[in-house]
């Protein structure tokens, strides 16, 4: 194009509504395909609410559109790492004139945060779409060939239908996106919790509303990174309990690996400010049915074995100093999950649960360690000599005591609340689940004092059902507990609001491939707005086996509207059957 020349799609500017935006590439193409896949970065907080094409139809032309958080490199041929935006039959306007897609948002706007990158994928059902050759995929375009600075454009890829048929690289979309700029705070809210209306039939499950899902990783496959690169590291199989924590250009994901016979362990996937996969690690071996766990207030991960001669070991998640055994499981055990009470900044307290009938729920108080002459807990507190164990004991009219009596402890637990699973800390209360009570408990530490409720939610408000057994449990940043699910035929992960007890599904499966699976490894990034989750089977033959490298997938969730999963969203839509 020779300098100068104007590229600018005619648009009837004054048929838009007033309060949106345009932003417009070039419409002079050179080449034709079925799609177009690129990423846009906005300069500021956006809410789409419409697209416009290029094709050189002048007829019905059927488009559909996709998006994902993060870019279309690696996941050019994945549907399912990609989220649905919807479809549309429109009449083309005919070859480098504009042809609206407004049907294919139907009032949900798609809301793309400030510097965060977001691809699109938008299709035909054939050699209909009109684009440009570009010279360097992934390169930014500049004002030549578009038409504002709110919205940063990279020349993408042309695609073949259906998606795996083929990929052309570097073609510029032809396009407009009409869109509001919306502070942070103001930003529509599209999330209604509870609502599972959207399936998701690439995967087999159904989500909320106003929410997106797409696969960041499966077992024994390498990962998928953001540079276009994979990971040296296959995925481990069997994925369980996990955390994020933070590093300093980013965080991480630490995932247990519940295989048998020393084919166990721990891993880390790591991932940039924007949420983009950059690295996957071994960082813990040789361990047996990693199961759930734990962070300490230090941000190290402690990963609980559950078989009979079990350990829980503490792991750096940046992999500088190696892991170690703490002295949480003392002589061995079917370990599962910690909790840390941190009110005592100088001396946490830990709590680690145990997934059998006569399993015994401890509580280790360490040894108070130094730095010159402050109180400064770190790695050493769970290895150094000096600390206290004792065991939960249920006494009469829902009281408890603490006790070094473990055998006692141990019938206690039996004849209470066999198998507990998942526990967490807050606010100077202690809660932790029983999977073959199926209660949660929920423990009053100052006052001694124990309420129980139960875990079979049955069928919920808005949709799902939650009757099988409960597992991890998870807080976000607010109001909510989050529990995974053990078997079933729709597991799923679920919501229970503690001010009100009120319960919500988050998502379920209903592919027959999830039957008696598990949801696992719940964890949400730092800032709330991303939710990992992953299958622990995923389809695959002999989990039950242990030794099957094929069972696991992880899932990356987010809100539509940006905001955290804990923060406000829309009422309930109820829908006729």
């Amino acid at each position: 194009m020779s300098e100068g020349e104007d590229d600018r799609v005619p648009i009837n500017w004054d048929a838009s509504p007033s309060y949106l935006k345009q932003f417009a590439t070039t419409f002079q193409s050179d080449t034709t395909c079925a799609g177009n896949m690129f990423d846009i970065v906005p300069n500021e907080n956006i809410a789409i609410f419409s697209m416009g094409i290029n094709t050189r139809l002048s007829r019905s032309v059927a488009v559909q559109v996709y998006t994902r958080e993060g870019s279309y490199k690696g996941v050019e041929n994945d549907i399912s790492a990609w989220t649905f935006v919807g479809s549309t039959n429109a009449l083309g306007k005919g070859m480098d004139v504009l042809t609206m897609i407004d049907d294919v948002f139907k009032d949900k706007p798609i809301v793309s945060r400030k510097n965060q990158r977001r691809a699109f994928y938008v299709t035909t059902n054939g050699p209909y779409l009109r684009m440009t050759k570009g010279t360097n995929e992934g390169e930014e375009i500049y004002s030549n060939y578009r038409d504002n600075v709110d919205i940063a454009f990279y020349q993408g890829a042309a695609k073949r239908y259906p998606m795996t048929a083929g990929t052309h690289p570097a073609k510029i979309w032809n396009g407009l996106i009409q869109y509001e700029i919306v502070p942070l705070d103001e930003m529509p809210t599209t999330f209604r919790r509870g609502d599972l209306a959207v399936a998701v039939p690439s995967l087999g499950i159904k989500v909320c509303t106003g929410m997106s899902v797409k696969v960041i990783a499966r077992a024994n496959k390498k990962v998928q990174l953001a540079n276009g690169d994979t990971s040296d590291e296959l995925f481990h199989s069997m994925p369980d309990g996990a955390s994020i924590f933070p590093l300093d250009n980013g965080y991480v994901y630490v995932s247990n690996s519940e295989m048998k016979d020393g084919l166990g362990g721990v891993y880390g996937l790591y991932f940039d400010n924007e949420g983009n996969a950059k690295d996957y690690k071994r960082l813990l071996s040789g361990t047996t049915r990693n199961c759930g766990g734990g962070r300490t207030p230090w941000n190290t991960w402690v990963s609980c074995e559950e078989y009979g001669k079990g350990q829980c070991w503490q792991v750096d998640p940046k992999n500088q100093i190696p892991p170690e055994i703490t002295r949480l499981g003392g002589t061995g055990g079917n370990y599962e999950s910690v909790a840390v009470d941190n009110r005592k900044k100088y001396r946490p307290v830990f709590y680690t649960t145990e997934d059998h009938n006569y399993g015994a729920l401890r509580k280790y108080t360490p040894p108070i360690l130094y730095s010159g002459e402050t109180k400064s807990p770190n790695w050493d507190t769970l290895h150094a000599e000096g600390g206290e164990t004792k065991y939960l004991l249920f006494r009469n009219n829902n009281r408890f005591v603490w006790t070094t009596d473990e055998a006692a402890a141990r019938s206690s637990q039996s004849e209470n609340f066999r198998h507990v699973e998942g526990i967490d800390f807050h606010d100077g209360f202690l809660y932790f689940v029983s999977k073959r009570e199926l209660k949660l408990f929920k423990l009053d530490l100052d006052n001694g004092t124990y309420t129980s409720s139960s875990t079979e939610f049955g069928v919920l408000v808005g949709g799902g059902e939650f009757r099988h057994s409960p597992d991890q449990i998870v807080r976000n940043d607010g109001d909510y507990l989050y529990l995974t699910e053990d078997g079933g035929k729709t597991v799923g992960i679920y919501a229970l609001h503690k001010p009100t007890g009120k319960r919500y599904a988050i998502f379920e499966a209903y592919a027959g491939k999830y039957d008696n699976d598990e949801t696992t490894g719940l964890a949400f990034s730092m800032d709330g707005t991303k939710m990992y989750a992953a299958f622990q089977d995923c389809g695959c033959e002999d989990s039950e086996g242990g030794i099957d490298y094929n069972c696991g997938c992880l899932l990356e969730f987010s809100r539509d509207d940006g905001r955290t999963f804990d923060g406000s969203a829309l009422g309930l839509k109820f829908h006729s059957t």
